[in-house]
């Protein structure tokens, strides 16, 4: 099913990302990464992804940036233009590993941890 595919996967190089990258790239998908450092997608990947976050030719997005991070407004702006770009499908993956006890995110309560 993925292989041919255009994915792009934000967060592609956090915890989980990297691991969905991996997966996708065994099962045949051209992978386009949108993270914060360049650097670490290189180091990660190699030559083996494309940098970039535009929707534009992609068939499939994984939303796996950190809500912390990306924000409400961000998730917002990435499903419009995953709208105006015609793609297929959009997978949004968050984790509650962000959040306190009282549902407030950690780098709130902490300050922002750069990873």
């Amino acid at each position: 099913m993925l292989a041919g595919s255009q994915c792009l996967v934000t967060g592609g190089t956090g915890y989980i990302g990297r691991y969905v990258v991996r997966r996708l790239l065994a099962h045949g998908a051209k992978v386009r990464v949108s993270c914060r450092s360049c650097a670490k997608a290189e180091q990660l990947f190699g030559n083996t992804v494309g940098l970039g976050d535009s929707c534009r030719g992609a068939n499939v997005v994984f939303h796996l940036a950190g809500v912390y991070r990306f924000g409400r407004r961000g998730t917002e702006a990435l499903l419009d233009a995953a709208w105006a770009a015609h793609v297929e499908r959009f997978v949004h993956v968050n984790s509650s590993g962000v959040l306190s006890f009282n549902g407030a995110p950690v780098a709130q309560l902490a300050g922002a941890v750069d990873s």
